[in-house]
C-alpha cells in the first residue's frame, strides 16, 4: 500500500498543469459549497429560533374545553396542574411559560386592524425579549420603547407594517376588542409600549399583549391558560420528549387528543366538529406548530442538495476526463509497472488512489478557506436590505454557521466522487497489455 501511496503522489506532482487547474476547481467547487450550506444553516437555524420564541416551544401543551356539545374554549383550565404534570414526566430544567390567546380588533383614530393575539409574560420570556429587542435596536427609528415595557399594564407591541395600517407611535392608546367565549364583546385601552421590525408571515397577523391584559379582554377563566410553551435543553430530542409527555399524560389520567403533526389553530378546528365534554389536552411539537414556515427549512435542504450534485458531476467528468489524458501520456509508464510484476488490481489501485489524493488534499484546502470565509463573514454581520429575504429567513442580516462535521462530510464525498472518477480510466490502463504499451511511442 505505501508503494501505491508514493506512485499516486508522484504521479500528482508530475502532472503539471493539468493536475493544478482540476485541483484549483476541485477547492472552488468545495468553497462554494461550504459557504452555501453554512449560509443555508444560519438561516434555518434563525428562523427556528424566531419561530420558537414567537409562535412556539420546542413542544406545545393546548387544550379545548367544552362546557356543551356547542360550546367549545381553547383553555387548558387548571395551568398550574398541567404545568405541574408536565415538569413531573420531563427532565430537570425544562422551561415552560404559559400563553393566553385570542383574536383582538383594535382601533386607533386612524384605522382597524382585526388579528391573533398572544398574551405574554415577557419576564418569564427570555428569548422573545431577546428577538424583540434585537429587532427595536437595529431596526425601528425614533422612541422604540423596550421588550420589558410589556410587563406594564394594558400593553401592546406592535409590528411595523400593523404600526402602519393604524398609524400608530410608541406610546399611543389604542382600544383592543375581543369576544368572550360566552359571546360577550369586551374592550379596554392599551398603550403601544415598542413598535418592532415585522419578521414576514411570523408577524403578519400576530400582535403582543401583556398577559393579564388579554385574559381580562377575552375574560379567561382565573386559573387557565390557553397554551403552555415547553422548551428543553437539547431540541433534538424533541420527538422522544413528546412521546414520553403523551405517554406521562396519558398514565396520570389526562385525555389527549389523537396526535396531530399540524398547528394548533388545525387541531383546535377539528375538534369543534368532535362529540364529547370536559377538558382535552394536545401535544405537538415546533415543526407542526411552525409547518407554515418550515417549508422553507426544506427549500433549502433541496437547494443544498441540488448544488452539491450539481458539483459532484462535474468533479466526476473532470476527473474522469484527467484520468483518462493521464492514461495516454503514461501508456509507456503502464506498461514497464506491469512488466515490474504490478497486479491489474494494483495498477486500478493506483489511480483510484490519486483520484482519492487529488480530491482530498484539493477538497480540504477548499473547505477550510470556505469555512474561514464563513466565518469572517459571519462576523461582519452583514445587513441585506431586501423585504423578500426578511420574509423568508425572518433576518436581514446574511449570516453563517460552520459545522465542522458538515465540512468534513463534503470533504470526505468529494474525495471519494473523485477516487470513483479513476475507476472507469484506470480499468482501461489494466487491459493494456504491457508489451504493447512499452512499444507505445505516445
Amino acid at each position: 500500500m505505501q508503494v501505491i501511496l508514493r506512485i499516486a503522489a508522484q504521479n500528482l506532482r508530475q502532472g503539471g498543469r493539468r493536475v493544478v487547474m482540476l485541483a484549483a476547481a476541485l477547492a472552488i467547487a468545495t468553497c462554494l459549497l461550504v459557504l452555501v450550506v453554512s449560509q443555508f444553516a444560519a438561516a434555518n437555524s434563525h428562523l427556528v429560533a424566531a419561530g420558537t420564541a414567537l409562535q412556539s416551544g420546542d413542544l406545545n401543551v393546548g387544550g379545548a374545553y367544552r362546557s356543551s356539545p356547542t360550546r367549545m374554549s381553547p383553555l387548558v383550565i387548571d395551568a398550574a396542574e398541567a404545568e405541574a404534570k408536565i415538569r413531573a414526566i420531563l427532565p430537570p430544567g425544562t422551561g415552560i411559560v404559559t400563553r393566553h390567546t385570542g383574536q383582538v380588533r383594535l382601533v386607533s383614530e386612524s384605522g382597524m386592524w382585526r388579528t391573533y393575539a398572544w398574551g405574554v409574560n415577557i419576564a418569564n420570556e427570555p428569548r422573545l425579549a431577546h428577538l424583540l429587542d434585537q429587532n427595536l435596536v437595529a431596526h425601528a427609528t425614533g422612541p422604540t420603547g423596550a421588550a420589558a415595557d410589556l410587563s406594564l399594564p394594558r400593553s401592546v407591541v406592535l409590528f411595523e407594517s400593523q404600526a402602519t395600517r393604524l398609524k400608530a407611535r410608541v406610546g399611543d392608546k389604542l382600544t383592543a376588542w375581543a369576544r368572550s367565549p360566552q359571546g360577550r364583546t369586551n374592550a379596554l385601552d392599551v398603550t403601544v409600549r415598542a413598535i418592532a421590525w415585522d419578521l414576514g408571515a411570523l408577524t403578519s397577523w400576530t400582535i403582543l399583549l401583556d398577559a393579564a391584559t388579554l385574559a381580562e379582554l377575552v375574560q379567561a377563566p382565573p386559573a387557565s391558560t390557553a397554551q403552555l410553551l415547553v422548551y428543553l435543553d437539547d431540541r433534538r430530542q424533541v420527538a422522544a420528549s413528546m412521546v414520553q409527555l403523551r405517554d406521562g399524560l396519558t398514565r396520570g389520567g389526562t385525555e389527549l387528543m389523537p396526535y396531530r403533526n399540524q398547528p394548533s389553530y388545525t387541531i383546535l378546528e377539528a375538534a369543534e366538529t368532535e362529540d364529547w365534554r370536559g377538558q382535552r389536552l394536545f401535544v405537538n411539537t415546533w415543526s407542526d406548530e411552525l409547518a407554515d414556515f418550515t417549508w422553507r427549512i426544506a427549500a433549502n435542504a433541496g437547494i443544498a442538495a441540488l448544488l452539491f450534485f450539481v458539483l459532484v458531476v462535474i468533479i466526476t467528468i473532470g476527473v474522469t476526463n484527467s484520468m483518462f489524458v493521464a492514461v495516454q501520456q503514461r501508456t509507456r509508464e503502464i506498461g514497464t509497472l506491469r512488466s515490474l510484476g504490478m497486479s491489474r488490481s494494483q495498477l486500478v489501485a493506483t489511480f483510484v488512489t490519486e483520484g482519492i489524493l487529488l480530491g482530498l488534499c484539493s477538497a480540504g484546502v477548499g473547505g477550510l478557506v470556505g469555512a474561514a470565509l464563513a466565518i469572517g463573514l459571519d462576523a461582519q454581520g452583514i445587513a441585506v436590505e431586501s423585504a423578500a429575504f426578511r420574509d423568508v429567513y425572518f433576518t436581514d442580516t446574511l449570516g453563517f454557521t460552520v459545522d465542522p462535521y458538515q465540512v468534513a462530510a463534503v470533504v470526505g464525498i468529494f474525495a471519494l466522487a473523485a477516487g470513483s472518477s479513476a475507476v472507469w480510466p484506470a480499468l482501461r490502463a489494466a487491459r493494456q497489455d504491457p508489451a504493447a504499451a512499452l512499444r507505445n511511442n505516445g
